[in-house]
């Protein structure tokens, strides 16, 4: 208690990862009073809360903490203090980002953020968060993010035991056991830039060094999931010039992709459709 009687719990911070994710034009959402956009923002608040509902019956996944505010999602998670056990958090914490993204960008809703580590409070009763953390999460999304990403702190390639990105990237892909094999994302949790770097046809521009690649899932589900993807982009891109540079990132991003690795994608009616846009 304090000298005047008001109940407290002490603020301890312990190491985590914290995740602050936006909704771009949210605002323009909440102001523009149509239907179509009210029903947007029902579906933002549904996708979120129903990916969370779902990771709390999932044992790793259900230490993540979270905090819905707006067009704001806080998520949180302890460090283990173990590096491969970190590892393997920092993974999970991605794959439920990217599900987040891929079923929002789905809905013609994109969102971008960041990704930190350090020290972080968490009152989960009273859903308060405070620390360098989540500060720092905060920070990359609004000065570095831009664009509809979710970017990773480049801090946590040397505090879990990498030195290069590139080595970084493959090991939270599990590329030395083929890649991920769960139920729920088979497909590359960071952006793979190897294959970018060579390829002549180079399409998104390596400024930061790690996002989380939410649509790689899409290319491996049948042409409808993509061709939604795109029709979201073709119907957004020209309303406004100042969004402009936003979808023209996500066309580029999936340009980038290796479409041709999925037979069952039709990799050039997709390809005629980015072209168009």
């Amino acid at each position: 208690m304090t000298n005047n009687s008001i109940p407290y719990e002490e603020v301890n911070y312990i190491e985590s990862f914290v995740a602050y994710l936006d909704i771009l034009g949210f605002t323009n959402l909440v102001m523009s009073g149509k239907d179509e956009d009210t029903e947007k923002i029902r579906l933002y608040f549904g996708i979120v809360d129903s990916q969370l509902k779902e990771i709390s019956t999932i044992p790793i996944k259900s230490k993540i903490q979270s905090i819905v505010v707006s067009d704001s999602v806080i998520l949180s998670i302890p460090q283990s203090g173990v590096l491969p056990e970190d590892l393997n958090i920092l993974r999970h914490l991605c794959i439920t980002v990217g599900i987040i993204q891929q079923k929002l960008a789905k809905n013609n809703i994109w969102l971008r953020g960041g990704i930190s580590s350090g020290k972080s409070y968490f009152n989960d009763l009273n859903k308060q968060i405070v620390g360098p953390a989540h500060i720092k999460a905060y920070k990359l999304e609004h000065e570095l993010a831009k664009t509809p990403r979710v970017i990773l702190d480049s801090k946590i390639i040397g505090e879990l035991g990498f030195s290069t990105a590139a080595d970084f990237i493959d090991a939270i892909n599990n590329k030395a056991d083929g890649g991920l094999h769960f139920i729920n994302w088979s497909a590359n949790i960071l952006f793979y830039w190897h294959q970018e770097l060579i390829d002549p046809g180079n399409y998104i521009e390596q400024d930061l060094p790690l996002f989380i690649d939410y649509l790689s899932p899409n290319i491996d589900m049948k042409n409808n999931e993509i061709k939604l993807v795109i029709e979201n982009i073709k119907s957004s891109i020209y309303q406004d010039v100042s969004v402009y540079g936003k979808y023209r990132w996500v066309a580029n991003y999936l340009k980038s992709m290796d479409l041709g690795k999925n037979i069952e994608i039709n990799v050039e009616e997709i390809e005629n459709l980015l072209a168009n846009i």
